[in-house]
């Protein structure tokens, strides 16, 4: 198997653990946002911690300082999606937020061109363009034009999380678990300050330690290890399999019915993924 083959599966199976998300807030029962975010990032900093160390048997702190610049504009760019992810949530709509998110694949072929000189092949653009085409179908029913404050924080996601796939393809010779670990401590400080109270159900705690150690810690390093060997426009388009999944994981866990629409977009988004998985490793074979 080639380096571009396992990269793809990599941040595919990314996009699986991402997509809990959404069953795990909705299985909250009194937890703010804030509290979440505290403590998933306890969650996401343990996974990071044992992963890191295991990698490489010596202090964390050491190779957080060794990923320099790369790593530390990651970090902010992670840590500012974390929040207005979770906010924009509760600002609007599910679709909303899963649409206006979907923006990332552009964000990330733009930024990449302009930061790395990364071009993106004619055969990306197109399987993008259909991508999206399969969100608007799977979420255009619940779209809410009005939901401006939501649909603008969920935008901000998109863009800063294209930011940090760039920092990652920047800081590909260095390790750069360590700007999602970073990230995890900033979110840690920032909740921690911001809550008025950190004192949540077991229920809860439990579902917020879940997604910091499954969603974040597992996903974001399987994206990392993906991210050496796909460029940054492709690591979006391919981690669009959260988008996929998580009416599915909603309708297993609360018999959230997906609708015929919602089907036939993922239908689109998983083909336009095929598609530009197979055409990128046809182009890493020559």
């Amino acid at each position: 198997m080639s380096s571009y083959s396992r990269g793809i599966l990599l941040v595919i199976f990314a996009g699986v653990c991402w997509s809990i998300g959404g069953i795990m807030l909705r299985s909250m029962e009194t937890a703010t946002a804030w509290q979440v975010l505290f403590y998933r990032a306890v969650g996401m900093i343990f996974m990071m911690s044992i992963i890191m160390f295991v990698r490489h048997r010596t202090g964390i702190f050491k190779i957080v300082r060794a990923a320099g610049l790369p790593g530390f504009v990651g970090a902010l760019c992670l840590t500012t999606a974390f929040t207005t992810n979770i906010f924009s949530m509760l600002q609007t709509t599910v679709a909303n937020t899963m649409l206006m998110q979907s923006t990332q694949t552009f964000f990330a072929a733009v930024l990449g061109w302009l930061v790395l000189r990364e071009t993106v092949p004619r055969v990306s653009w197109i399987a993008m363009s259909v991508a999206l085409i399969g969100v608007v179908v799977m979420v255009g029913e619940g779209f809410e034009s009005d939901s401006l404050t939501g649909n603008l924080l969920a935008l901000t996601t998109g863009f800063m999380v294209a930011g940090y796939a760039v920092a990652l393809r920047a800081g590909q010779m260095s390790d750069m678990l360590s700007a999602a670990f970073l990230a995890g401590i900033f979110t840690l400080i920032t909740s921690g300050v911001i809550a008025t109270d950190l004192v949540i159900s077991n229920h809860d705690l439990a579902l917020s330690l879940v997604m910091g150690v499954v969603q974040f810690g597992v996903g974001f390093t399987l994206f990392t290890f993906g991210a050496r060997f796909v460029p940054a426009a492709e690591l979006m388009l391919l981690s669009l399999t959260e988008v996929v999944l998580a009416p599915i994981w909603v309708w297993l866990g609360v018999g959230e019915e997906a609708s015929v629409m919602t089907l036939i977009g993922g239908g689109i988004i998983l083909a336009s993924i095929t598609v530009l998985s197979v055409f990128g490793m046809l182009r890493n074979r020559k």
